[in-house]
């Protein structure tokens, strides 16, 4: 069971259905979206959710350490939860797709 301090979820990786349900879902329960910007106007975005009580979150393909961890410090200093969840591909169907030619021998 959560408590009532506001969460902001950081969803990394490549884009993908699965990522895209999960971010669809996070809307359908009334988390807003903070939108690509300059870290700035997404801080900005973020620190006004946090202080209004509501959960927020990011959707980004790649996001560096450095910046990641410049995210959870601030969400941290204006009292909410950090989650970070990562997708990754699942190489099986991407081999199929591309067949053959994606093997790769090493001498």
């Amino acid at each position: 069971m959560r408590d009532d301090t506001p969460a902001v979820y950081l969803l990394a990786g490549p884009a993908g259905p699965a990522k895209a349900a999960y971010a669809r879902t996070l809307t359908d329960h009334g988390v807003a979206e903070v939108s690509a910007g300059s870290p700035s106007q997404v801080a900005s975005a973020l620190i006004a959710h946090l202080q209004a009580g509501r959960d927020a979150f990011l959707d980004h393909e790649e996001v560096p350490p450095e910046e990641r961890d410049a995210y959870k410090a601030l969400v941290e200093e204006h009292g909410g939860q950090w989650c970070l969840i990562t997708f990754t591909v699942d190489h099986a169907p991407l081999a199929t797709w591309l067949g053959p030619a994606s093997a790769t021998t090493r001498d």
